[in-house]
């Protein structure tokens, strides 16, 4: 388990971390974490529409920063 979040967390080299995996991990967990407390706390109803939006706007916007540190990243060879 500890290898399979090293290397999720990670960049090629496998030791520094990578900012923009850690960012987008960081913003989905934030995410989920204010929609639950919207419908639970506050009372307000469940729009799945707007869930859907937003997190979609949150998994493809962590996959674009990723994929643009892929190509900046160096190769650990």
């Amino acid at each position: 388990m500890r290898k399979f979040l090293t290397d999720l967390f990670t960049e090629k080299d496998g030791i520094s971390w990578s900012l923009a995996r850690v960012s987008w991990a960081l913003s989905l967990i934030i995410f989920l974490y204010l929609a639950v407390w919207d419908v639970v706390f506050r009372g307000s109803h469940f729009d799945m529409q707007s869930f859907g939006i937003g997190m979609g706007a949150v998994v493809v916007a962590g996959g674009a920063a990723i994929g643009f540190q892929a190509r900046t990243e160096a190769d650990p060879r």
